[in-house]
């Protein structure tokens, strides 16, 4: 009589099953491997190295002409931000500078605090085409587009220096009654000015040249950091150490209360993604989505090496430029997605 095929025990079948599946994944790890996923967040994407003893006091990107302007105290460098070129450089008198631009009239401005002015230059050239005058000491300006007029804010004087930003006339002043803090714009005609020793916003209606409204930041402490967006109509504020207060930029009205990891030391919208930035003491940049005008969502803490609180945002890109390193190693790191 034949002999019957014996059955194995179910164990030693599941082995060999197991064992034939292991054989099926080894193959195909071995004719080929999955490209590694690219990072979801904001991450190191380039460095551009800058040079100079002397870190810069401040920065900007025009995201449409692919330049970033950086500011020293005696000159604003212009590079290309795709590969750090330096393509242009303009001298100024040594001072504490700042930078604002008008791309819809292709004209950048510098305001120095030494000498109490501000020069226009061609955004094309970098060559200078008017001076005006301003408040004493300067320390901040900004260019509104539905005004086409651009603002600095002295601290020196206590004021808001308007001009005209076709022909550099001075149109006026507005009193702030306190040395300013820092200053946002919303490009709509209005500017939010922080008064941190009366711990309060000052609202400057940039048409009327008049101040529309002050109101309080309590409970909360203004330190630093000001950012404004124009469609929510809200305020994000460095409050105390590890906090940033989100209020009605309308009413002043306490919206939110978003806890990050450090205290605040910059901050900065983006409309196009509808993200908030915020860099912390740290030197994390936290990423803060506005889900709506009432509702937000901590996306991501990046941690970076840079040693500088300051950054600038690419409204085109939306990289966002940090500064770190030491005298005569200076970079810019680009951080994007």
């Amino acid at each position: 009589m034949p002999r019957r095929a014996r059955r194995l025990p179910d164990f030693r079948f599941a082995m060999a099953l197991a064992l034939a599946g292991l054989g099926l994944v080894a193959t195909a790890a071995a004719q080929g491997t999955k490209p590694k996923a690219k990072p979801a967040g904001y991450h190191l994407v380039r460095t551009l190295p800058i040079g100079g003893a002397e870190p810069p006091s401040a920065f900007t990107i025009d995201g449409a002409a692919g330049r970033i302007y950086v500011v020293r105290s005696t000159e604003v460098a212009v590079l290309e931000t795709a590969t750090g070129k330096e393509v242009g450089s303009m001298s100024f008198p040594e001072s504490r500078h700042a930078v604002a631009l008008a791309p819809d009239l292709k004209l950048g401005f510098v305001s120095y605090a030494a000498s109490d002015a501000l020069t226009a230059f061609d955004l094309a050239t970098a060559v200078p085409t008017f001076e005006a005058k301003t408040g004493g000491g300067p320390t901040s300006a900004c260019y509104d587009a539905s005004l086409q007029r651009v603002f600095t804010v002295n601290e020196k004087s206590c004021d808001v220096t308007a001009i005209d930003a076709k022909s550099g006339a001075v149109l006026g002043s507005v009193a702030l009654s306190a040395p300013p803090g820092e200053a946002a714009g919303d490009g709509k005609g209005r500017l939010y000015v922080a008064n941190v020793q009366k711990n309060e916003i000052v609202v400057v209606d940039l048409k009327k040249l008049e101040v529309a409204k002050r109101f309080p930041v309590e409970p909360q402490k203004l330190l630093r950091g000001i950012a404004v967006d124009p469609a929510s109509h809200r305020l994000f504020l460095g409050v105390a150490e590890d906090q940033l207060a989100v209020v009605s930029a309308e009413s002043g009205k306490s919206v939110a209360t978003l806890l990050l990891r450090r205290e605040v030391r910059a901050v900065a919208f983006d409309p196009g993604t509808q993200c908030l930035l915020a860099r912390t003491g740290d030197r994390s940049l936290s990423v803060i989505h506005l889900d709506s005008p009432d509702r937000f969502t901590v996306v991501e803490h990046v941690a970076t090496d840079a040693t500088s609180p300051r950054f600038a945002l690419d409204p085109k890109s939306h990289e966002v430029a940090l500064l770190t390193g030491a005298a005569g190693e200076l970079q810019i790191q680009i951080y994007g997605k």
